[in-house]
């Protein structure tokens, strides 16, 4: 499915979508592609173009579903253990596991897992996001 949808992308639609898929907002992928310079004209181009071409569609849905499956496989291999360390360095409190505390959340940094301090509701409450990891863990194991 990969390759034929790619071949019937003409080459400012390839372009287009590998921009978009790489990062860029909609309008600005279409702006640096076609010959518009007005933001808000770009970005209804640029939906119209996704949603009424098929083909441009499907490519960006085969990469975001690769970009999806590698980040899971990232998470699998790295994330869980690490995650897992993670709370057990949290539980044990001794003073001589900063150094690895720090490797762990160093390790999630550098796979694009960067938690917040803090998850903010809508109100004054506030949870460490390191206690909400470790309730689902129990949850799970409860489970």
């Amino acid at each position: 499915m990969g390759n034929n949808t790619k071949k019937k992308l003409n080459p400012k639609q390839a372009k287009f979508v590998r921009l978009y898929t790489g990062g860029m907002t909609r309008a600005d992928a279409y702006m640096a592609v076609y010959d518009c310079t007005d933001r808000e004209s770009a970005r209804k181009k640029a939906h119209r173009l996704i949603v009424t071409n098929g083909d441009v569609k499907a490519e960006i849905d085969r990469i975001l579903d690769e970009g999806l499956e590698h980040a899971i496989e990232i998470l699998r291999v790295a994330g869980t253990d690490t995650v897992t360390r993670l709370i057990e360095l949290r539980d044990m409190g001794n003073k001589e596991y900063t150094v690895q505390l720090a490797a762990c959340k160093d390790i999630l940094d550098r796979i694009g897992l960067k938690p917040p301090e803090k998850i903010e509701h809508s109100g004054e409450i506030r949870i460490p996001l390191i206690d909400v990891i470790l309730e689902l863990k129990k949850r799970a194991e409860r489970e």
